[in-house]
């Protein structure tokens, strides 16, 4: 690693930004990493990758290098609106949480994390759920609490390891027949939606334990029916 940063920023400096507490002064010293002429080695990675804002930087300024052995990934409250595609070299990810951020869309290198069991993008922006989640085969738990997501592909049903399911308080109205697909699901909550009835495969759902119904526009009748589909599976509603 050079210790020279043509005379305006010594080594020593980068370090004191990058140990502060304050954000801004860590968001800097990558914006120097980046603009100058550093050949930074294994030696430093700790420096830049030791909480979740600096991981956060190390994605949005391309220093994968330093993260790419990662197992879990936690980054909150940043202000990612695409979360950058980079993210897709992170393949040893076990489990990733990007809660209160304010993401719209996830990259379709997300595909890459083969390894990924945990999933949980809590309070953001999202519509929908990206297509290329499906490749996620060991996914466990997928949580998409408090987006904005109106429909749920029906390829989700690929997913065959998913244990849990939350997707409370969006704006979802249908659940597509394919949820019956999931057949290891042991909790599904779609509390908070606009959800009317529920497709009679949910009764294939073998595994269901909890099924989570609260604030939905659905008719006694409907809820009755549901029951009967689901005679040992714990309802609230």
């Amino acid at each position: 690693m050079n210790t020279q940063s043509d005379g305006l920023y010594p080594i020593e400096h980068l370090k004191r930004l990058l140990e502060s507490s304050d954000k801004a002064h860590n968001e800097l010293a990558f914006q120097i990493l980046k603009g100058g002429n550093f050949q930074i080695d294994e030696h430093f990675y700790p420096l830049i990758s030791n909480n979740g804002n600096k991981i956060a930087f190390c994605l949005k300024y391309g220093f994968t290098e330093a993260i790419r052995s990662l197992k879990k990934l936690y980054i909150y409250r940043e202000t990612f609106s695409i979360l950058p595609p980079e993210i897709g070299e992170l393949r040893d990810l076990e489990e990733m949480e990007l809660r209160h951020n304010q993401l719209i869309a996830l990259p379709r290198q997300i595909a890459f994390l083969k390894k990924l069991r945990i999933l949980d993008l809590e309070y953001n922006r999202l519509e929908l759920i990206p297509s290329e989640i499906i490749y996620l085969q060991k996914l466990e738990r997928l949580n998409i609490n408090h987006n904005r997501i109106t429909q749920l592909d029906e390829n989700l049903g690929m997913l065959n390891r998913l244990r849990i399911l939350s997707l409370r308080s969006n704006l979802i109205y249908e659940i597509p027949p394919e949820i019956s697909y999931l057949q290891n699901l042991e909790v599904l909550d779609v509390s908070f939606n606009q959800i009317t009835s529920l497709p009679a495969e949910i009764s294939n759902l073998k595994k269901l334990t909890l099924l989570n119904l609260e604030s939905n526009p659905l008719s006694h009748s409907e809820l009755i029916r549901i029951k009967t589909l689901l005679p040992n599976t714990r309802i609230r509603c």
